[in-house]
């Protein structure tokens, strides 16, 4: 598998995390013995491979000879057992199993020797419930535990993940708000390395609440002698959203190229995982490995065999084109092609060229070639998106939301697709945009399509239905008439859905990321953020912005000794020394939290805003979890539902 980002291109210096976390693990592993059997807990895999970008080699370095992921049976002769877990029921009953086992004698192959030490650490916190269960387990004495404070994970130069599967759950469907502990340290982390950002805004109830914790660790590290803010901020201000402020955006489907890599292959922790056949070969063919362009994968696959591709700035073509409209992309990647085609053939065309020219040349074949292989990777998978995006079921798709956007129903196109039992995601999703847009379905309507639901797929839909309720992405109509709906009010205030579509080769609007077969749609959140750069920030916006849920705020913190103080977002930090692009100075760095998760979609809408000229601010995307529609609705069910629903 291909490197993680360098991180050699942000406006911070991210990389500095990435260490940060390096060195906590390796101090744990140190700190224990010589002679460490490693067990880690696959949900943990994916974000550590942005930890160690190495591989886990670099581990022995550190006393681990064994290193395991959870399976039926952990058999070991080291002397220390390392579990690495987030702490869930599932983890702890691998972790008991292996205890029983391996403390037994039953894993040590045979001799049943030398005594075990255990020790488990959790990523990020150590819970209560946890406990209990190795306590129930009969496990709880035998192991030291502790905690391994792997918050904030850098994908890219540019955004920030806690990679909490779970998270939007726990908030929003079962009222957990544990992992807003998790989201706090983050940022007091954050604030730690680059200093006390100066100004903060939030809207939701869970955003409030991390607030009023970070407010509390700043405070806390005040007493103990250790306050933020001695150094100079690099981060000029933070923004936390709730993702029930915007319940819309996730629903609907995306039209950039890396939106729709997502919908359509998924892309777990930067990886996208293909085909062989799909991505180039060494040779630049299309062909059995995915080799160039800084996202090279395992070469000369056999025919059948998967590769996994990293999807970051290190390919530099990727970083061009990855929030292109699909439209926009196929020009490009066409017009690349030529470019490259046409350097070669200027070479060879020169038969007079000099000893110097030559070896010039043969000096940039490296990098023609990979910048060749990169190329022919992105147009395999660019046809594979195009064939998507062509079919009229697709169209059919965008042309309904485009009109649930807008206030209109399709019930009955609804209906129609339960009928033919199509994908109940999908189903799902629709429903979800037609009640969020339209502030809820009639009872009538929502009743029968109900009845529908459970007929066609299951007694078990009902325990979907049920959580999409608690989350807000249902909601029973119960009267004929009803006050404007809170996205209604941001529809109208805020442009969601223009009435002109906006050219997707040269886009001035950030509609353009979901514009297909009719006029785009601006993602809510991307808009609050919007205003948010502008000079008046969100005091231009208070009225429509109290109908989206939850309380919102804009607050200074001034320095590392006062107080955190509420304030106009126009009145001056005095921590923030740094003006805007119109002073002509360096450009301020914006922070955008996502609380439950946030879509490519948005970080392409998030990206251009940050382009424009006007935009005095380079923003970065920070976020509990990177997700689709799809990936959100599944995270609301319990995983016995999601089993028996197929999803």
């Amino acid at each position: 598998m291909s490197k993680a980002s360098t991180l050699e291109n942000g406006v911070l210096n991210l990389a500095v995390l990435r260490e940060d976390s390096r060195r906590e693990l390796f101090a744990i592993m140190d700190g224990i013995g010589k002679d460490i059997c490693f067990v880690l807990d696959p949900e943990l895999q994916g974000p550590l491979s942005h930890v160690l970008v190495d591989g886990t080699a670099v581990l022995k370095d550190h006393g681990v000879r064994d290193v395991s992921p959870f399976g039926k049976t952990l058999k070991t002769s080291c002397e220390f057992v390392l579990f690495l877990v987030r702490p869930s029921v599932r983890s702890m009953r691998y972790v008991a199993k292996y205890v029983r086992e391996l403390g037994s004698g039953g894993g040590v192959g045979g001799d049943g020797s030398a005594r075990k030490r255990f020790h488990l650490y959790f990523v990020s916190r150590r819970t209560l419930v946890c406990d209990e269960i190795l306590k129930k387990e009969g496990v709880f004495g035998s192991l030291s535990i502790g905690e391994y404070r792997l918050d904030l994970i850098p994908l890219d130069d540019d955004v920030l993940t806690l990679e909490l599967d779970g998270c939007f759950k726990e908030l929003f469907v079962e009222d957990d708000k544990t992992q807003l502990a998790t989201v706090a340290a983050s940022i007091v982390k954050l604030q730690t390395i680059f200093g006390m950002i100066p100004r903060v805004k939030y809207k939701g109830a869970m955003s409030k609440i991390v607030w009023d914790k970070m407010a509390h660790f700043k405070r806390e590290q005040e007493v103990a002698g250790n306050p933020i803010g001695v150094l100079d901020p690099e981060i000029d201000t933070l923004v936390l959203l709730d993702r029930t402020v915007d319940l819309a955006t996730p629903m609907c489907t995306p039209m950039t190229y890396e939106g729709l890599l997502d919908e359509l292959l998924g892309i777990t922790n930067g990886f996208v995982t293909v085909d062989a056949e799909l991505v180039a070969d060494e040779d630049g063919s299309s062909s059995s490995s995915a080799g160039g362009g800084g996202s090279g994968a395992n070469a000369s696959a056999p025919s059948g065999k998967k590769v996994a591709i990293a999807l970051n700035s290190n390919d530099k073509l990727y970083a061009d084109v990855r929030d292109f409209h699909v439209e926009r992309l196929g020009l490009n990647l066409q017009q690349q092609a030529h470019d490259i085609r046409a350097r070669y053939d200027e070479f060879h065309k020169n038969r007079d060229a000099s000893i110097s020219e030559i070896r010039e040349f043969v000096k940039r074949i490296p990098g023609l070639k990979q910048n060749y292989q990169s190329l022919m990777q992105h147009i395999n998978l660019a046809e594979l998106v195009k064939k998507t995006t062509d079919h009229k079921a697709f169209r059919d798709l965008k042309v309904a939301e485009h009109a649930m956007l807008t206030g209109e129903t399709v019930f009955e196109q609804l209906e129609e697709r339960v009928g033919f039992q199509e994908p109940l995601l999908s189903v799902l999703r629709q429903l979800c945009l037609q009640s969020v847009a339209s502030g809820g379905i009639k009872a009538k309507n929502y009743d029968h399509l109900r009845r529908e639901l459970v007929q066609a797929y299951g007694f078990e839909v009902v325990l979907a239905l049920s959580s999409l309720e608690k989350a807000g992405f249902l909601r029973r109509r119960d009267t004929l008439w009803t006050e404007a709906s809170g996205f209604s009010v941001a529809r109208k205030a805020f442009r969601l859905v223009g009435a002109d579509e906006v050219d997707p080769r040269n886009p001035r609007d950030i509609a353009y990321v979901s514009q297909g077969h009719a006029p785009g749609y601006a993602p809510l959140s991307a808009r609050l953020v919007e205003f948010a750069t502008k000079p008046r920030g969100w005091a231009a916006i208070q009225e429509a912005l109290r109908q989206l849920p939850g309380p919102s705020a804009e607050l200074t913190q001034t320095s590392a000794s006062a107080a955190s103080s509420a304030a106009p977002d126009d009145a001056p930090a005095a921590a923030a020394s740094k003006l805007d692009s119109f002073g002509g100075e360096e450009r301020k760095v914006m922070l955008v939290y996502y609380l439950g998760g946030v879509t490519y979609m948005e970080i392409a809408a998030l990206r251009h805003i940050s382009r424009q000229p006007e935009c005095p601010f380079d923003i970065i995307v920070a976020t509990t979890k990177i997700i689709n529609g799809d990936s959100l609705l599944k995270s609301c069910f319990d995983k016995e539902v999601v089993s028996f629903l197929k999803l």
